[in-house]
């Protein structure tokens, strides 16, 4: 998850890659996306991981932000992230406001 993070953090290119990867175009409704499995994992290092990488993707500066956004959305990601504010992990808890932030701001904005 984490080399999917850090391709995230590229251009738009590279964002694209990931989020075929994580979130196909033809998401099975009936089978979750794993990107929602590991959020709802046990192991904290998974989780953080797996946030970076939906931070990296959905960062408001991007041109196709709100486009990834929706598709993540669609997949059950977005309202899985909403459901962690109580994370027990203090690493989920920076990057979870930070990603309602930008979640926020591009919803707002865009």
């Amino acid at each position: 998850m984490l080399v999917l993070a850090n391709m995230a953090a590229g251009n738009e290119l590279n964002k694209e890659a990931v989020m075929d990867v994580t979130v196909p175009h033809r998401a099975d409704r009936i089978k979750p996306s794993f990107v929602v499995n590991f959020l709802q994992s046990k192991d904290k290092q998974l989780r953080v991981a797996t946030l970076w990488c939906i931070l990296n993707l959905i960062y408001p500066n991007s041109e196709s932000s709100s486009t990834r956004v929706a598709r993540l959305q669609n997949a059950g990601v977005i309202s899985q992230v909403k459901n962690m504010i109580n994370d027990p992990c203090l690493d989920c808890k920076v990057l979870l406001s930070l990603l309602n932030l930008d979640i926020m701001h591009i919803l707002i904005f865009e």
